[in-house]
């Protein structure tokens, strides 16, 4: 038996614990913040039992897209 990890499951990635500097960036306040409306959207539309596939790919690979996005504005420890 194998274990699959769902593209809604991957791990944004974490801010430097020492430093609050990434924080006062707006930019990445409105990647996290659309990050979290796209998590609760994907949520949203496979606890209803929507079968729109499309749609559901579409706003995984969006928020996959913003989490690249994220690492990218993150200052590398």
């Amino acid at each position: 038996m194998t274990s699959t990890t769902s593209l809604s499951q991957l791990p944004v990635p974490a801010l430097p614990a020492n430093d609050c500097a990434p924080l006062q960036d707006p930019r990445l306040a409105a990647l996290l913040e659309e990050h979290g409306d796209l998590d609760g959207a994907i949520a949203a539309l496979l606890a209803s039992g929507s079968r729109d596939d499309l749609q559901i790919t579409r706003l995984k690979k969006r928020k996959l897209q913003i989490r690249d996005e994220i690492a990218a504005v993150i200052p590398v420890m």
